[in-house]
């Protein structure tokens, strides 16, 4: 019977100590099921960023070609812009070349009856009365009446040591004003001609500075003022003379002045502009390219451009528009030196040069 008990009682110990290995091997299973499927998980991830990392540089490729079509647009897009741009640029600059600094002023200029002869120099200058003042390498003074064409006894001037190599009337045609100039001095003279036929004169004595050349004199309207060109170390200086005062003033630097029949404007010429000097402001209101200024009103003068035409412009604080002046027929532009017109604008002197020497228009203005 004990035994029979002790049986019962090691198969109850067997059975329970089955069902606890059973029990605890569910267990161990169920805590490695989660385990499994986090493995699942954890190589489902590693496996899409293996992916991705393959597909990733393709994409960038296709990337970076996007963005380079894209840039050659917007590139091609402003140089069509840019093209367009200045294409209208181009455009309104020959509209205005064209409509404005070629636009044709026929000022009714005719050639005058005055027969001036061919010279070796370009010394020569139109009065208002028509008479043509010149100097000749003699250094004697000639002068042709518009009314009498033959020359008159040529003027013996004063005494000089260098040689006279500019001229200038006055704007009444009584005075003329003459330049001398010599290794050591430069001289500024006035003279005061008479009307008489043997054209008598009293010289007198201006300006003279040592070491200083002379030239380009030239006459206020009221005879009040006297400009010319002053060198200094070889650099070109406008100065102004008072003829009551004998004060003087420097202006700017540059040389050929010319004066505005009102006396307010002073032009000159300064490394291949012409400059407008304003002397009740002291102020320079306009700079163009070109040369040889000449005033034929109180606000109207004109020029020559680079290429030899004659351009006229009204200054009105500055000057808007050049217009192309129209001249006879036979004056070539291409051998144009100088274009100077008499003090009351109605008398234009033409020079041209050639291989020989300088010939002499005079023009009126109708």
């Amino acid at each position: 019977m004990k035994d029979d008990l002790r049986n019962a009682s090691d198969q109850i110990n067997d059975h329970e100590q089955t069902v606890v290995e059973l029990l605890s091997h569910l267990s161990d299973m169920r805590k490695a099921v989660p385990v499994n499927y986090r493995l699942k998980e954890d190589l489902k991830r590693k496996l899409m960023e293996q992916m991705q990392g393959q597909k990733q540089p393709q994409l960038t490729v296709i990337r970076q070609e996007e963005i380079k079509h894209n840039d050659q647009k917007r590139i091609n897009r402003k140089r069509g812009w840019y093209m367009l741009g200045g294409i209208g640029t181009i455009a309104l600059a020959a509209f205005l070349y064209v409509n404005v600094a070629q636009a044709d002023v026929d000022l009714a200029i005719s050639k005058s009856s005055i027969n001036i002869p061919k010279l070796s120099t370009d010394l020569a200058v139109l009065s208002s009365d028509l008479q043509v003042a010149y100097l000749q390498a003699d250094n004697k003074l000639h002068i042709i009446s518009g009314f009498d064409s033959d020359i008159d006894t040529p003027i013996e001037l004063p005494q000089q040591i260098g040689t006279y190599d500019s001229i200038a009337w006055n704007s009444t045609g009584t005075k003329l004003a003459l330049t001398e100039n010599s290794q050591e001095k430069g001289k500024l003279w006035i003279l005061q001609l008479n009307k008489s036929k043997q054209k008598s004169y009293a010289p007198r004595l201006l300006l003279e500075q040592e070491n200083r050349p002379v030239i380009d004199p030239a006459f206020d309207p009221k005879d009040e003022f006297l400009a010319y060109t002053a060198y200094k170390q070889d650099k070109p200086e406008i100065w102004v003379t008072n003829l009551r005062t004998f004060g003087k003033e420097k202006v700017a630097d540059g040389s050929k002045p010319a004066w505005s029949h009102n006396g307010r404007y002073l032009s000159f010429e300064q490394n291949g502009e012409v400059c407008i000097y304003d002397r009740q402001t002291g102020e320079i209101k306009e700079k163009v390219k070109g040369s040889s200024p000449s005033w034929f009103s109180a606000k109207q003068l004109t020029i020559l451009s680079p290429d030899g035409i004659m351009l006229m412009g009204t200054m009105d604080e500055s000057i808007k528009n050049w217009k192309k002046v129209k001249l006879p027929a036979g004056i070539e532009k291409e051998s144009v030196k100088r274009a100077e017109w008499t003090s009351d604008g109605k008398h234009l002197l033409i020079v041209n040069s050639d291989q020989q020497g300088f010939m002499f228009t005079p023009l009126d203005l109708q």
